[in-house]
């Protein structure tokens, strides 16, 4: 049952409890520049503005820099009017870190970051668009099935219906990844885990469903790879790589050097690319997100022009695809964001290749349900039907089904 009264609760989540007061599934205004989520926070006689980052393993307000661990109740302002508190985080663990200003090439000035330590209390919702806000639920209370059954995919098969506002919604694993032992400010901390991993599958073949003559892709296209959530970032950041990768499989990739990604840590020289990219659940123990891609696309035109025998009885992958180019920058392997994440996540993960930002995460309206450890993307109302599609997952068995194949 979902609450919207004023709470003073305890919630269990990796074994430790958050005291807080504040107005649950009510949607909080907050900035969005650059991509970047931006909220205000008071912590003590602190006032500031902190980037919402679902990958930070801290939550930090800079006061002296000096990466002191301190205690306290942590405010949570409205944005649009920030002398108004939404919520209070009672005796919360906060950092004080030195943090750099953010952004590509213009800097954005933050002394603060809202990090996974608060936010896997919640199932946070992120609206992107003309007026973005955060909201924090208690509970996304669907199921994965129900959710998929909200959708007509068939929809997208016809030129009218395909052009309405999209209502599918994607639902990807989320569990949290990473952690460890770290020192910060001179003292051993260990981390719990605050890293969403999700497999996506880079410059697939261009896809319209409404053509009868498209099946999407006869063959998998494009090239996998296993990326990092993070709504801090503005840009999606690619590793060295896998543009080399990308450019071995035939990939068009042009690059425009002289960028530079100022992160908390300090700033990186980069270049800029433009790809299109999907996010792509896990159906399969077989194949891999660029190859359910190419699956899903056909059980979408099954019923038009008929699949291969062996994608009877299979489940179809839930996808999340931009098909209009997304801005990336390149960032060298050595470089400590890409270096950490995978030294972080070994063995967990083989090998972390992209930090998907919000290049990407601005076309949703984006659900990181902690509680049940789970992503869901719906393709957001400010942007166009062609630019970006999301297919539900579809079942070989029970509702929602994959449309039953017509063989030739």
């Amino acid at each position: 049952m979902r609450r919207t009264a004023l709470l003073l609760a305890g919630l269990l989540a990796a074994c430790d409890t958050l005291d807080y007061e504040g107005w649950l599934n009510r949607p909080v205004p907050i900035a969005l520049v650059q991509g970047i989520p931006l909220v205000q926070l008071r912590f003590g006689s602190t006032e500031t503005t902190a980037s919402v980052d679902t990958s930070s393993p801290l939550t930090v307000v800079e006061v002296a820099g000096g990466g002191a661990k301190m205690q306290g109740d942590l405010r949570l302002q409205d944005g649009a009017f920030p002398e108004v508190t939404r919520f209070v985080f009672r005796s919360l663990d906060v950092y004080d870190l030195a943090l750099a200003p953010v952004g590509l090439d213009s800097p954005i000035a933050i002394r603060g970051i809202l990090g996974a330590p608060l936010l896997r209390h919640f199932a946070v919702h992120l609206s992107y668009g003309a007026k973005p806000t955060l909201t924090l639920k208690d509970e996304i209370p669907d199921t994965n099935l129900e959710l998929a059954a909200d959708c007509d995919p068939a929809a997208m098969l016809d030129p009218v219906t395909a052009e309405l506002r999209n209502t599918c919604q994607g639902v990807f694993s989320a569990g949290l990844f990473g952690g460890g032992l770290v020192t910060v400010g001179g003292e051993t901390t260990e981390l719990s885990p605050s890293r969403i991993v999700v497999p996506v599958c880079l410059a697939p073949a261009a896809f319209d469903p409404t053509n009868p003559n498209d099946t999407g892709a006869d063959q998998p296209t494009g090239v996998p790879a296993m990326a990092v959530l993070a709504t801090g970032l503005g840009t999606t950041v690619i590793s060295r790589n896998l543009v080399d990768r990308l450019k071995g499989a035939g990939v068009t990739v042009t690059e425009t050097p002289g960028a530079t990604l100022r992160l908390p840590y300090g700033n990186e020289s980069v270049s800029r690319i433009q790809l299109s990219l999907a996010t792509v659940s896990d159906e399969t123990i077989e194949l891999g997100p660029c190859a359910e891609l190419a699956r899903r696309r056909r059980l979408l035109v099954a019923g038009r022009q008929g699949i291969r025998d062996e994608d009877r009885d299979k489940h179809g992958a839930a996808v999340a695809l931009v098909s209009t180019p997304v801005e990336l920058v390149v960032l060298e392997d050595t470089r400590p964001l890409i270096q950490g994440l995978r030294q972080e996540l070994s063995p967990y993960v083989a090998d972390v290749d992209l930090v998907l930002g919000g290049s990407y995460l601005q076309h949703f309206e984006v659900d990181l349900d902690y509680p049940v450890a789970r992503l869901i993307l719906r393709c957001a109302d400010h942007v166009a039907p062609t630019r970006c599609r999301v297919l539900p997952f579809c079942s070989a068995t029970e509702a929602p089904r994959c449309p039953a194949p017509t063989v030739p």
